[in-house]
């Protein structure tokens, strides 16, 4: 029986999912930077697996949106290095302990991208954060993509730091 003061996994991952929460490095804050170590020993009794407690998370706002189709519709090489230089005004390179696995979650204020057409995103934003972006040394977990629910356009990066590839 649940206490008054309880949730349970399926609300505290509504509360993930609509930002009213976030993990990062094991820790769970509220919208106020506030921790929150009761959520974590609920996460770690249910075995919640979506994101791991230890991942890192890293949240990158108001990137140019470009989706696949149009970079392979022929984009000139001078439009693409121009996009390159905007996302490299944004994005700083990240120190993380490779081999590392990356799960991409995009949010889109308006006509959200299949999950497969952020793929020019992604290979901008990993050119751009990660030094070494081998196959050795980097995996992608998951691409996903959603309508956001804040009136503005970011991507949400969970790293998962000395991965087993």
């Amino acid at each position: 029986m649940k206490k008054n003061n309880e949730i349970s996994v399926s609300e505290l991952n509504q509360m993930i999912k609509t930002g009213q929460i976030s993990i990062e490095r094991g820790r769970i804050k509220n919208n106020k930077n506030e921790l929150l170590p009761e959520y974590i020993k609920l996460l770690q009794k249910e075995n919640v697996s979506q994101i791991a407690l230890n991942d890192v998370k890293i949240v990158y706002c108001d990137l140019p949106k470009i989706s696949l189709n149009k970079w392979y519709a022929g984009t000139h090489w001078t439009q693409r290095d121009k996009l390159k230089q905007q996302y490299k005004r944004i994005i700083k390179q990240e120190s993380v302990k490779f081999p590392i696995i990356v799960t991409y979650k995009f949010y889109f204020k308006s006509r959200p991208l299949d999950a497969d057409n952020c793929i020019a995103m992604i290979k901008l934003i990993t050119d751009c954060a990660f030094t070494n972006d081998t196959n050795k040394m980097i995996a992608i977990g998951g691409i996903y993509s959603y309508k956001s629910t804040n009136k503005q356009d970011y991507v949400e990066i969970f790293i998962k730091e000395n991965a087993i590839l």
